[in-house]
């Protein structure tokens, strides 16, 4: 979470509409302008329609510029090699941990 110019906080999260690293797996964000009294939606970062993106972080840029970095799963692999213990054959079909660094920024306070 950081604070935007105006004020407001801004804070992003990594969200879905099922179990922790499942397709649809993607960023939020979040203002309050009341302390975190009361959350309005901003936007989604990255859409639930798209390839995973998760556990992004803010920054603040002196210039009021909000940057958020997170991982994305760019190349939208299903499948990569893991060690076996602990995935069965060797396999992982968990996609939110890997892919490109991204980032974007807002110049709207987060909005």
């Amino acid at each position: 979470m950081v604070s935007a110019p105006d004020g407001a906080w801004v804070c992003v999260l990594t969200t879905g509409s099922h179990e922790e690293g499942e397709p649809g797996q993607h960023i939020l964000a979040l203002r309050s302008a009341d302390r975190g009294q009361t959350w309005v939606p901003a936007g989604e970062i990255e859409p639930a329609t798209g390839p995973e993106a998760s556990w992004a972080v803010l920054l603040a840029a002196p210039s009021g510029r909000i940057f958020v970095f997170y991982i994305y799963n760019a190349d939208n692999l299903r499948e990569l090699p893991a060690d076996e213990p602990p995935f069965p054959g060797g396999r992982t079909t968990r996609m939110d941990s890997h892919g490109v660094y991204a980032f974007r920024w807002s110049e709207d306070g987060g909005r």
